[in-house]
């Protein structure tokens, strides 16, 4: 049996947008889709949903500015980055999933994400399989992550510049207050600085060079967290997200990389660290802007 969705931008007009949740549902649906929700309250929305007992199916990337004419950035080479960036802020709930695709030849390409990605994000979950620009994170509020992007090659801090060559280009975990992130491979500088709340499952790989004292260089000389060992709940957290994130790679086809990552997942102890906030305090003497 088929199951619809109403669209509120196409129907309904002669009422206010937030009416329209409840016109749907008087009219039987329980899911539907709107072109872009930037310009409402994100908590707003939430309610009107929940009120309705409704679904929220789907809506659409930031497209550029719509007044103007414009409908879609992500094709324009020189806004891929403004494009990135507008994906999983305050996001709440579902999945979203940014993974490689298949070039010309077959190889998987890609698969990251711009600034800010799933900024201030307070439910659902987000996977990358790729790497990311800075403020990976920034403001996590209650959503799980997973990124898998790895280094290529040891890391060489001796050479400066840890941000050029890590999979996360700096301040990741900025502000998190709560939440739950796993990240396979370099986390980049200044991580977790003002972090309060929520767990970060960093991985430790010898061979890469990334080991406990590389992950304490990274992180911000403002984050008041302890690098602790995984204890009873942080290795459940990490089978939990990679089985996830191995399911996500499976439905892509990538099977090969979602038995990989299930090994990984086999004996979390062996492979991650997590970050524990001491106090909701972040060193106001160290800007983290």
């Amino acid at each position: 049996m088929p199951k619809f969705c109403a669209n509120l931008t196409m129907l309904w007009n002669e009422l206010d947008f937030m009416d329209r949740f409840g016109a749907a549902a008087r009219a039987g649906f329980t899911g539907v889709e709107y072109l872009f929700p930037y310009d409402y309250d994100k908590n707003r929305l939430a309610e009107e949903l929940k009120k309705h007992k409704l679904g929220q199916i789907l809506h659409n990337f930031p497209a550029g500015d719509w007044g103007k004419g414009e409908r879609g950035i992500g094709c324009h080479p020189d806004r891929v980055g403004e494009f990135q960036d507008g994906v999983g802020k305050a996001m709440l709930g579902g999945s979203l999933a940014v993974l490689k695709g298949k070039g010309a030849k077959g190889r998987r390409l890609n698969g990251s994400v711009g600034k800010s990605f799933a900024y201030g994000a307070q439910r659902g979950r987000l996977f990358v399989q790729g790497s990311a620009d800075s403020r990976f994170c920034i403001r996590l509020s209650g959503a799980d992550v997973v990124i898998g992007g790895e280094p290529q090659e040891p890391v060489r801090d001796d050479l400066g510049g840890i941000a050029d060559r890590a999979n996360i280009k700096g301040f990741a975990f900025e502000y998190m207050t709560a939440g739950r992130a796993v990240v396979l491979g370099d986390i980049g500088p200044w991580a977790c600085a003002g972090q309060t709340g929520g767990r970060v499952y960093m991985r430790v790989n010898d061979e890469w060079g990334l080991d406990r004292a590389a992950i304490e260089r990274r992180l911000g000389k403002g984050a008041l967290v302890d690098l602790e060992e995984l204890d009873g709940e942080g290795a459940a957290d990490v089978k939990e997200l990679l089985d996830l994130y191995a399911q996500e790679l499976e439905r892509s086809e990538q099977h090969d990389e979602a038995r990989r990552i299930r090994g990984i997942a086999a004996a979390p102890r062996n492979h991650f660290l997590m970050s524990v906030p001491r106090r909701e305090q972040t060193d106001p003497s160290v800007s983290t802007e």
